[in-house]
């Protein structure tokens, strides 16, 4: 049961943040700034996994972005599991993970997750896409924090 506590804990908070991207962020966007919590929980669940980890938590992420969305899952399901791959190769940089750095964390993921997408799928207009991406970055920066401070806690990593 020990070793399948991550992965409950993973697959939970991933539906759970496929429950809040499908119900609560329409409402807390503020203009074209609309949260991504599946990012948000994917990163700090990639801040808390090994590489390996992060991989299959990037898939779920995807499936369950691409099944929202109702499109096709390749384009999310590469995205997705790429970000994830590279925050948790990041940890190599040995950064102290404090607030600031976990919200950026969640920011770049943002961004870079959005910027593959825009490459694999591209939409029709790149500009307002762009726009929107950068402000959907800092919404889900700041999520991000306190998603991390207890993703650490309950799966009882310590980072670096």
């Amino acid at each position: 049961m020990r070793a399948a506590r991550p992965w409950i804990v993973v697959g939970a908070g991933l539906y759970l943040a496929a429950v809040l991207d499908a119900g609560a962020a329409e409402p807390l966007s503020i203009g074209a700034a609309r949260p991504q919590f599946l990012l948000a929980f994917l990163t700090a669940f990639a801040l808390c996994l090994p590489p390996r980890g992060s991989l299959l938590c990037g898939f779920g992420a995807g499936v369950l972005q691409g099944a929202l969305a109702g499109a096709n899952l390749t384009h999310y399901v590469i995205s997705r599991t790429l970000s994830a791959f590279l925050v948790s190769w990041s940890r190599s940089l040995k950064l102290d993970p404090k607030w600031w750095v976990v919200g950026l964390y969640g920011a770049a993921t943002c961004f870079v997750a959005q910027a593959i997408l825009m490459f694999l799928a591209p939409p029709p207009e790149i500009g307002p896409f762009l726009g929107a991406t950068i402000l959907s970055a800092f919404s889900t920066g700041a999520i991000t924090v306190p998603t991390f401070a207890a993703a650490r806690r309950v799966l009882e990593f310590t980072y670096g």
